[in-house]
């Protein structure tokens, strides 16, 4: 049914600027709204993401948005599930995969073009890492989880402050005895 509704009722408001950045990032590869003035307004996370999806399926193009949006939602959610299931065991991670996808607010954002899903997507991943990190410590996925911890930054620019509450997050589990996390701590 969202694809009923016309375009540009879609494509309005704030899912307007980060369409309209995205077809120039594809067309001229420049982040910007008229393809003249830089665009400063707005975080460039989902734009680019949007212009990935454009490059592979074309402009503007709303079944893709919504089909790519919806896959990385199921697959952020399953491979957390897989994590959680680890440290916390099957039933919570079974009721937590049930309770997230009845939520209503998910298939709202799944099915617009706005930040937020894929800012969603992206925390999934992040915290799905941070839980592998803390089971089986690497550089890998430490390195892995800061770059998307960076990508979150720059795609909800409120998350700019959100590293300053994983320090004493880091610093508890440390207190709790949990060795895996101790060396992030070395600042």
């Amino acid at each position: 049914s969202r694809l009923l509704v016309p375009p540009a009722e879609t494509f309005s408001h704030d899912p307007g600027a980060y369409n309209r950045a995205a077809v120039h990032l594809v067309t001229e590869g420049f982040y910007s709204l008229d393809g003249v003035q830089p665009f400063f307004e707005r975080e460039p996370g989902y734009s680019a993401f949007l212009a990935v999806i454009y490059l592979l399926f074309g402009a503007e193009n709303r079944f893709a948005i919504f089909l790519v949006q919806g896959a990385l939602t199921l697959l952020a959610a399953m491979l957390f599930q897989r994590e959680l299931r680890r440290i916390a065991g099957e039933r919570v991670a079974t009721i937590f995969f049930f309770l997230f996808l009845a939520l209503p607010p998910l298939y709202h954002t799944v099915f617009s073009a706005y930040r937020e899903n894929f800012a969603l997507v992206l925390l999934f991943f992040f915290a799905t890492l941070m839980l592998r990190f803390q089971r089986a410590p690497s550089w890998g996925n430490a390195v892995a989880a800061g770059a998307l911890l960076g990508l979150i930054i720059l795609t909800y620019i409120p998350f700019l402050f959100f590293p300053l509450f994983l320090v004493p997050f880091f610093w508890i589990l440390r207190r709790r005895g949990m060795p895996a996390l101790a060396p992030t701590l070395a600042l």
